[in-house]
């Protein structure tokens, strides 16, 4: 795959997910902090702002579902991460309860692992509903 047919899906899922109002841009020159990571979103709080990164390995694959899918899910996060900063705020602002840091740890990888988990059904549900296709290149 080329740059440009992955930045046409991430436009495509942008519009999919009712991110139109978001600016989401595109890096190449910066990989996944995560070795084994297709890509990575990163979101500027209180902003419409992302960025995605992709590793440059994905423009080897040939799998246009596969790709379309990782894209899918990275934009997918931002709906949900908003869970977590969330539950940091109430952690934050805890009225003087003394809360450990091994609990705050705890809730932190429980709560990354679920909406992990969320993200990867819904960017399924979503690619399986919503195909992508190169028909929709340029369009």
């Amino acid at each position: 795959m080329t740059k440009e047919q992955i930045e046409q899906m991430v436009r495509y899922w942008q519009i999919q997910l009712r991110l139109q109002n978001w600016v989401i841009a595109v890096r190449w020159d910066v990989t996944p902090s995560a070795s084994d990571a297709a890509a990575q979103v990163n979101k500027i709080d209180g902003r419409y702002y992302a960025s995605v990164r992709f590793c440059p390995d994905i423009l080897e694959y040939e799998d246009m579902e596969e790709v379309s899918l990782y894209v899918c899910h990275e934009l997918t996060h931002l709906h949900l991460n908003q869970i977590w900063h969330t539950v940091e705020i109430l952690l934050r602002d805890k009225g003087g309860c003394v809360i450990s840091h091994d609990f705050i740890a705890d809730l932190n990888k429980l709560i990354c692992r679920d909406i992990e988990h969320a993200t990867d059904a819904l960017s399924t549900a979503f690619t399986i509903a919503l195909p992508y296709s190169k028909e929709l290149d340029g369009r």
